[in-house]
């Protein structure tokens, strides 16, 4: 039909299409929809695909991004836990010759594990984190992805007394491999890669508070069970979950004592009781002795005295 014979413009007709409000709308929503995403943005993302060597991710773009290569080896056995359907955080790293968005969900992760260690600097929160290495300065403990490092200096005295100095002194720290240790961060600058913990930090302020607890719940008399924390001449230190009471040398043994050595060890398990307790001066004292016979006792079971 020859569009001159309708009884309306065709071409005004096209115009005006073009400028209706739906139009308007349909346009908005796909500039939005279809925003182009920039290197270094994070953004949620759903796997579509998964194959041998990549996945294939959905974020809301025209086509999917892609994980891939040296991005799949980062991700190590979590790449097998990964199903289609599941919701992963993804960091924009370019887009290919092919025109293809290569994304990595290990980086968006560490990104977020930087934001965590920031709060826990920021907050002055204590965690919990496992040793994963070590070397002669000190030991590994990782925050998700990112590696933080406890110098020797702000190991706790329970951790140090562990160090092996019979051996490579790159091995010294071998026996707090795998272990839990309580950190606090206090030192992170993303640009180095750098984030320093301390243990001896967080344990210092932790024990602080267990003891507080301690002393109002302590009563003179009861008896408690400690690991010995440390020795000293005057006596050796027992911990009772968190908070340290001495045990003076004279309350070691009934018999004679030189040095708590000759009667315990560190890491011994023990069983105490509580002398006394000062809740102004913070101040708990301990005895093995009461809870063992007294020598004239066993004398009269002896000798029938």
């Amino acid at each position: 039909m020859d569009p001159t014979s309708l009884p309306f413009d065709f071409e005004d007709s096209v115009e005006d299409l073009s400028q209706h409000p739906m139009a308007q709308l349909l346009e908005e929503f796909d500039d939005s929809y279809l925003e182009h995403p920039t290197s270094g943005d994070i953004r949620q993302g759903v796997i579509v695909e998964k194959r041998p060597s990549e996945l294939l991710v959905d974020i809301g773009f025209k086509s999917e991004g892609i994980v891939a290569g040296r991005e799949i080896d980062r991700l190590g056995s979590e790449f097998g836990e990964l199903n289609v359907g599941d919701e992963v955080p993804v960091y924009v790293m370019r887009e290919d010759r092919d025109g293809n968005l290569l994304l990595s969900i290990s980086k968006a992760k560490a990104e977020e594990d930087w934001k965590y260690a920031e709060q826990l600097l920021e907050s002055q929160e204590t965690f919990v984190g496992k040793v994963s290495g070590y070397n002669r300065g000190g030991v590994i403990i990782r925050i998700g992805q990112v590696r933080g490092f406890v110098p020797a200096s702000q190991l706790s005295s329970e951790s140090q007394s562990l160090q092996r100095t019979d051996i490579d002194p790159e091995e010294r720290w071998c026996g707090l491999m795998d272990q839990e240790l309580r950190c606090k961060v206090i030192d992170l600058d993303r640009r180095r890669n750098r984030l320093i913990l301390s243990e001896r930090v967080a344990m210092r302020e932790w024990r602080q508070k267990q003891k507080d607890r301690l002393l109002e719940s302590l009563e003179e008399g009861e008896v408690r069970e400690g690991v010995v924390s440390s020795l000293a001449d005057f006596g050796a230190f027992v911990n009772l979950g968190g908070a340290d009471g001495l045990v003076h040398l004279s309350e070691l043994s009934w018999g004679r004592v030189n040095h708590p050595s000759e009667v315990v060890k560190i890491g011994d398990k023990v069983k105490v009781q509580v002398l006394s307790v000062d809740r102004e001066r913070k101040r708990i004292g301990l005895s093995l002795r009461r809870l063992q016979p007294e020598p004239w006792d066993l004398v009269e079971e002896k000798y029938h005295v």
